[in-house]
């Protein structure tokens, strides 16, 4: 009986030392529109292709530290990398019912309009995260702070007339969960207060946004009107994506 035990104990401690790494998809997936593609190594020690709605994102390599194991939760560093230039450093905890992400990095500019072109946008430069925290449950955004920061430059978009192009100043998005689960964000000057964007993505992927008469001004095609500049004059809606089925 005791050599049985003793077996049994070799055995847990063999599997649970090589978990293979796709193990990490069941903690991921509770991100809606985030996967990992081709893991290896194992649950505690690896790297995977990471996508963000089928798009691949880059490379990550993630450890866990040993420590929390003791908390009877994992908490992993990991880094998030790729050919053109991003590099991101995310902690990832994970408990029984919760995942909570802290992100801060950069985002090159070819990742950024491979996003971007869903709405026939693009812009030079890169996007610098700054500490982006989110905590999501039951595959839920629970809560979201952070901010976005872009240097300015060449931006170019659809308009009614074509295509068109202007120069922007430095620009900053302040995110956060807008209480139902989905996310907002709110897009300023880096050196002002008037709002120039405010968008919203619902849970269900419902994306509204709106835009003051400030920015009107300055992609070039002001709004004909008396409205203060952080008067809303456009808006616009559209479903992005679909929660998956439950």
């Amino acid at each position: 009986m005791r050599y049985a035990i003793v077996l049994l104990l070799f055995f847990l401690g063999f599997a649970v030392a090589y978990a293979p790494a796709s193990l990490l998809r069941r903690y991921t997936n509770d991100v809606p529109g985030l996967d990992i593609v081709d893991p290896a190594g194992t649950l505690w020690s690896g790297s995977g292709t990471i996508l963000t709605n089928g798009r691949p994102l880059g490379t990550a390599n993630w450890r866990v530290r040993p420590l929390s194991l003791l908390k009877f939760h994992l908490t992993y560093d990991a880094r998030l990398f790729n050919s053109e230039g991003s590099e991101l450093e995310v902690t990832l905890d994970t408990g029984l019912e919760r995942l909570n992400l802290n992100v801060t990095g950069s985002i090159d500019t070819v990742t950024l309009n491979r996003v971007l072109q869903n709405w026939q946008l693009s812009i030079a430069g890169e996007l610098s995260v700054q500490h982006v925290k989110s905590s999501w449950r039951n595959r839920e955004l629970d809560s979201l702070d952070g901010e976005l920061d872009w240097a300015g430059g060449q931006v170019t978009f659809n308009d009614p007339n074509g295509t068109g192009q202007a120069t922007l100043p430095a620009l900053t998005a302040a995110l956060s969960d807008d209480g139902e689960g989905g996310i907002s964000a709110l897009l300023v000057t880096a050196d002002g207060q008037t709002p120039l964007v405010q968008g919203r993505l619902q849970r269900k992927g419902q994306l509204s946004i709106n835009i003051t008469k400030l920015m009107t001004r300055l992609v070039g095609t002001p709004w004909r009107g008396d409205e203060p500049d952080h008067a809303i004059v456009i808006s616009l809606e559209e479903t992005v994506f679909r929660p998956p089925d439950r």
